[in-house]
Order: C-alpha cells, then structure tokens, then sequence
C-alpha cells in the first residue's frame, strides 16, 4: 500500500484522482465538501478524528510555448532551497485533460557546455523548460495538455536495503497507507467501534484548508491524532503535542502528531522503513479501537487504486517506428558502464539476425564480418554508458564514489541507484547533500556518495559490493508525444540499435567487399575498445563510420550558433567535431548517396570525439554518422525515433553502395 500510494501525483489543490483511489480503497468512504475523503466510524460522544494530509508539494503549467515547451509556476508550499533542482534533467508527469503525459525537464547538453561558461548557481523553476515531444504549442495541446495542468516527477518507488521504500514525500504516503490500512482492519474486524472520524485531508501545505473544513463541518472533536512523516531516525516514530494546529482549529480538541520517520526528506528518494509503516498501522488500529482479526485484510485488485504508468502507451507508430523500438528498448533497458558492458553485448547478439556470427576480442570488442574482398569498411558504435565507479567503503556502509565519463552530478543527487556487482543489481540512493549546508547554495554537489541500507562496511561487503563495482540509476524507454522517445543511455545504445537494424536489412551474400560492424567497450573514458581494434586492423580499413551522438542545441537552452540539428529531420553526417574532421568530398558523396536514397540526412558541426578518430593514425578517413539528441548524458535524453530509422538506412546504404 505504501508504494502504491507513494506512486501517484497529488500536487496541493490537485489531489482528486488520489482521494478517488483512497474512496475505492476504503468501503463506505466519503467525499467533504472540501475535497477530503472521510469515513465515520461508530457513534457516541466523545468523537475523534485521525487525519493524514495526501497533497504534496508541486508545479502547475504556467504557460505552453509556440515550439511546444512547458513552462511552469510552483503551487504554493513549504519546500527547501533546493526542491526545483530536483527536477532538472529528469522525468516528470503532466495531469493533462485524457489522462498523465510523459515529459523530461530540459537540461544543458553535456558536450555543449564545453568551453561556456556556466553558472554554478541552483537550478530554478524560472529555469524549466518541460519537453513532451511536441513540435509545436499546438501538438503540446493536442496531448491534452493546458494550462495549470498539475506537474511532478515522475512517480517509481524503490525498494533498498532491509525493506526500506524510497519515493518522493513517502514519509507523508507511507503514513496515509497506515492509516488506510488500520481504518480497513477496522471495518473489517470490529464489533465495537468508539466513535472515530478517519479522514484523508486535501490542501494541508496551503493554509490548511482540509483540515479546517473537517473541525468546522465535523467537529467539535475531544481529540485529534495527525499522521505525518518526519525527518528522524529509523524506528523512532515521534508522538508529540500539536499545540499550533490545536490553537488554529479549536474544534480539534486536544491534538497530538504521530510521524513517521524518514531520512532524506523532501527529496526524490525520501526513505522509510516498511517495518516503521506496520509500527504504525497497528498503533492506529489499537488507537481507533478495533477489535479486528489479526492480519491485514487482503488490497482490492489492480483497478482499485490509479497509479500512474506515464511508458510506452498511447502514442501511434509507423512500421519502421514500432522496429526502432522493439530493438531500442532492451538495449536502453540493459546496464553497461564503461568495462561491465558485458550485459549490453549479449543484448546485441541476442537481437542480431541468426547467421550472424560474431567474436568477440580481448577488448570485449564485438565483431560481426560480412561480404569479402577489399576494400573494408568499419562501422563502430559503443556499447558503454556513463555511471559512477566505487571507490571506497566507509564504515558506516555508505559507498565513496568517482564519475565514469562527463556527467553533471547534480542530475544524480538524491535519486535511486543501482550497484552492479556482475550478478544482480544491488538497490540503493545517491545521498543527498545535508539540508542547510552552505554547499546547498551551489548546482553542483561537493561529492556524491550512495547508501544501500546498511550500516556497515561488513553488512555493505555482504551484499557482494566490492571497491571497482560501478552505479547507475534505473532507467526505462519511455514514449513521449509524436515519435519522440526519452531514456538514459541513448548515447550511445541508439548506434548499437541502428547498425542492428542495418545488418537484418543487408543481404551479406550481395557485399562486394567486406563490411566490419563493431559494438566497441570504454568509449565513454578513452575510446579504448576502439583503439584496440584499430591497432588490430591496421592500415586495412578504407574508411570508418562511427555510428554515435550528433549532440544537438536543439532545446532553448543552447546557443545555436552551430549544433543545430532539430529532432525528427533525419541522420546527421557529424563534419566535424572536437577529434575529427571528414574530408569535404566525402561529406559530398554521403550525402549525394543519401538524396539518391531519399534518406533524410543533416550535415553540421557539434562537441565531443568519436570512435573513428583513433583509426586515424594509420591514415583512414573518419566519417561519422549520427542522429540528433537532446540533453546528452543526463536522466532526459530525448530523440526522435523516425531518425533512428534514418541512421539505420543511411548505415545500409554505405554498407551496399558506397
């Protein structure tokens, strides 16, 4: 119950479709005028009444832009100093009138800032731009998306350590699930209740409206129980005088605070203890006076509570849209930070063809070698992502960690993480920095570091995490508006997709000469899969095409002076980056094939190095081939499926004609 509720959005003022779940979830509940879901149990004097508040703190849309962007206005609230960062670079979900809408923050590219200047000040709510993969402010409408449509982060609840749950505000969630709970126990099992009112109260961070409708519409009551999260140690559920709430709404009676207690409050991963939870429900049950059977009564079925699942529906794909993705997702859903790309490379074999044959080499390079005859002609995308490595183990269990390729760690601070140790991921959370710390003031964190639940170094090595173990944070391929997609890791599991889809399209017996598909390993800290296999081949190869990132300023974040390539025109043919340039007649002649093709190609210039450029001390002709992305190396990439499809062709084309 705790994740469930901890999986939907109720932004203050906006908690309608959470109080439908909580009246579902709860036989003969009932809607206030106010808004609050209340269920009055027994009768008699002496009335009670224990309330929890449902909202949480979050955003409205404040305005759609003509290019179809979001901007928003936070909804009135106590939040900290650094509430809006949070969002940056990440997953949120907009209420829109048919149902929740997927969209991602915008976030500077990564390659992009390179040589800028770049503030170090916290990232505000004046600074988000939300892209749902619209075109235009007409497409972001037809979503159903308008304004003053409610906005949050997009709800996963982790699970970590010994039973701890991770999620925003899931101290205040976990407490309601408690409440739930008890309340349904006692429904079920009583023969005697005393009169209890149990409410789920609306509007708690805006003036407390729920809960001074429920003491003027219900009270007067003898006495008041509020259950709420607070930022404490685990097992230590608090019980205290609320003398405030008490002198505000005299109708109360006396009133008293039982929290639940969470550590890293007010952040995306908000952490309780699942045996704090029970703690809790069974002194609710005891409180309310229940003379219920032991257990708790069984949860309705799926249909009961609406939790929010903002993937892969609702949105129409073309045939050659719907192959991009059922290559895509398993490659963007597998984990590979540079030197553990093992996993990425069996998801590669799996997907290839059945004739393909592939090796691989003491770089953990794979190969695949089609046609004969010279002369030979690389492709090379890579299979590693960015991520953290371990460096250290305290001895309070927490995890000292190092960065794995060029990353913002802010995106990463305060959200779940993923220890991969060569067997099953082990869960955790990137630690937040202390609340209040003069470093608060700043984007970036001083270090990060990871928690998995432990206490230890001992209990820590336990779970098989050693020193060398590298982190991630979960991810998933989510669809967003048209044929846009958002996930972690396109760069550069989109490359390793498109030469997949080229070699189920080619024909290896109609090659005239021989054709080299690389997945290459360590791009991310050197290119150095690549540089193995260049060495192997020597001055062989005629030319090579690494099959990787065009790093676009297609956002309103990015100056456009030149990285302009917009999402959804088409593969680009990368000139020109920080470590190659391609000679002006071959740009010509690729995209001369391309028009003869009717492939749709962009030329342009961006940041960043390629696989390629290590090929070039012996001499071949680096020739790049990309598609364009937003917001490189963040939580938010996003890209336009239609130009995999595009990459894809173009990769076939050379391959047969050129």
């Amino acid at each position: 119950m705790a994740s469930r509720l901890s999986s939907m959005s109720a932004v203050t003022g906006y908690e309608r479709a959470l109080v439908d779940s909580v009246l579902r979830l709860l036989p003969g509940s009932t809607r206030d005028r106010a808004g609050n879901a209340v269920l009055t149990l027994g009768a008699g004097t002496g009335r009670r009444l224990v309330v929890c508040p449902l909202d949480e703190p979050g955003y409205v849309v404040g305005g759609i832009r003509q290019d179809g962007y979001l901007t928003l206005r936070r909804v009135p609230g106590r939040v900290s100093a650094m509430f809006d960062q949070q969002l940056e670079g990440h997953r949120v979900t907009i209420q829109g009138r048919r149902g929740p809408v997927p969209g991602v923050v915008a976030v500077r590219s990564i390659h992009l800032t390179r040589g800028r200047t770049i503030s170090d000040d916290p990232f505000t709510v004046d600074d988000a731009y939300v892209d749902v993969g619209a075109g235009s402010r007409a497409e972001a409408i037809g979503l159903g998306i308008t304004v003053l449509a409610p906005l949050t982060m997009a709800k996963h609840p982790h699970r970590y350590g010994n039973g701890l749950l991770a999620a925003p505000v899931a101290g205040r969630r976990a407490a309601c699930s408690a409440l739930l709970l008890a309340a349904r126990q006692s429904v079920a099992g009583a023969t005697k209740v005393p009169s209890v009112t149990v409410a789920f109260a609306v509007e708690q961070e805006l003036s407390e409206r729920g809960l001074g409708t429920l003491a003027n519409a219900q009270g007067p009551f003898a006495e008041t129980v509020i259950v709420d999260g607070h930022a404490g140690a685990r097992g230590a559920l608090r019980q205290g005088a609320d003398s405030a709430a008490a002198a505000r709404w005299p109708k109360l009676g006396r009133v008293t605070r039982w929290s639940l207690p969470t550590t890293y409050a007010g952040t995306p991963v908000e952490t309780v203890s699942l045996g704090d939870v029970e703690t809790l429900r069974d002194a609710l049950v005891k409180w309310i006076g229940s003379a219920a059977t032991s257990g708790a009564p069984a949860v309705p079925g799926a249909g009961a509570a609406r939790a929010i699942d903002e993937g892969r529906s609702g949105v129409n794909s073309t045939r050659a849209v719907k192959e991009v993705v059922d290559v895509l997702t398993p490659l963007v859903e597998s984990y590979g930070v540079s030197g553990m790309e093992e996993p990425v490379r069996a998801v590669v074999e799996t997907l290839l063809p059945p004739w393909a044959r592939t090796q691989t080499d003491s770089a953990g390079n794979l190969w695949l070698t089609l046609g004969q005859g010279e002369p030979t002609v690389i492709f090379v995308a890579h299979l590693d992502e960015i991520g953290f490595r371990i460096t250290a183990i305290r001895d309070d269990g927490t995890l000292d960690l190092i960065p794995v390729g060029g990353l913002f760690p802010s995106l990463w601070e305060g959200k779940p993480a993923l220890i991969h140790t060569g067997r099953s991921p082990v869960p955790g959370v990137f630690m937040p920095r202390d609340s209040g710390s003069a470093a608060e003031l700043k984007r970036a964190p001083p270090f990060l570091r990871a928690d998995v639940g432990t206490s230890s170094r001992q209990a820590t090595e336990a779970l098989g995490i050693s020193i060398g173990h590298t982190l991630t944070m979960p991810k998933q391929f989510v669809r967003l508006g048209g044929s846009r997609a958002t996930a972690r890791s396109f760069d550069d599991r989109v490359g390793s997709a498109a030469q997949v889809l080229a070699v189920r399209r080619l024909r290896p017996e109609r090659l005239d000469h021989t054709v080299i598909f690389l997945w290459s390993t360590r791009e991310e800290i050197g290119l150095e899969g690549a540089r193995a296999a260049a060495n192997a081949l020597g001055l062989r190869p005629a030319r090579v095409h690494p099959i990787d990132t065009f790093v676009s300023a297609d956002s309103p974040l990015e100056p456009t002076s030149f990285g302009l390539a917009p999402l959804g025109h088409g593969a680009v043919a990368r000139a020109l980056d920080n470590s190659s340039v391609t000679p002006a007649p071959l740009v010509d002649s690729l995209v001369a094939l391309a028009r003869a093709r009717r492939i749709p190609l962009q030329v342009g210039t961006t940041n960043g190095g390629n696989d390629g450029s290590v090929f070039g001390a012996y001499g071949v002709p680096d020739v790049p081939i990309g598609w364009p992305l937003r917001y490189s190396h963040s939580p938010a990439e996003t890209i336009d499926l239609r130009d995999v499809a595009s990459l894809a062709a173009m990769i076939q084309a050379v391959a047969e004609d050129w």
